[in-house]
């Protein structure tokens, strides 16, 4: 976010857009928790999730903030509910954790060179992580199908 601040909408101090997106994420950490745990089930939250000005990233920021913390937040929880046998809550988080680290390694990596053979164009990058928001929401409906079904109204 720091980077596409500065070298595509001039913003002079991208460091507050990254402060903003970690502020909210403090929130983010908690309220979805909550209206998961009372209303809509865990991996229901879970599945569902273009700025030119500088007013429009830091919305961007309060809700990447908002939305990702609460991601981070949900994945342990969510192991606790998919995991009939207790003793093995610590093997599915680590499973987990160990599934988003890849992404969290190579994503930056990927991006920045995507960036690179776009000539500094970030639409390549953009279209990379659009991409696997939408293979990672897919693979959530994929768990919530082997979960419960084609059930619509069930809190998972």
């Amino acid at each position: 976010m720091g980077t596409f601040a500065r070298d595509k909408v001039g913003v002079s101090d991208p460091a507050n857009l990254v402060m903003v997106l970690n502020a909210v994420g403090i929130i983010g950490r908690i309220v979805p928790n909550i209206i998961a745990e009372r209303w809509t089930g865990l991996l229901n939250l879970l599945i569902p999730s273009p700025f030119t000005t500088e007013p429009g990233l830091y919305a961007f920021a309060i809700i990447n903030g908002f939305v990702s913390a609460a991601l981070q937040a949900l994945f342990p929880a969510i192991s606790t509910t998919m995991s009939p046998d207790m003793d093995k809550i610590g093997t599915r988080v680590g499973m987990i954790l160990s599934v988003v680290s890849l992404g969290v390694l190579t994503g930056p990596y990927i991006a920045g060179v995507l960036i690179q053979r776009g000539g500094g164009d970030y639409l390549y990058a953009q279209m990379f992580g659009g991409s696997m928001l939408i293979l990672s929401a897919m693979a959530g409906m994929v768990v919530r199908f082997a979960r419960v079904g084609w059930v619509l109204k069930v809190r998972v």
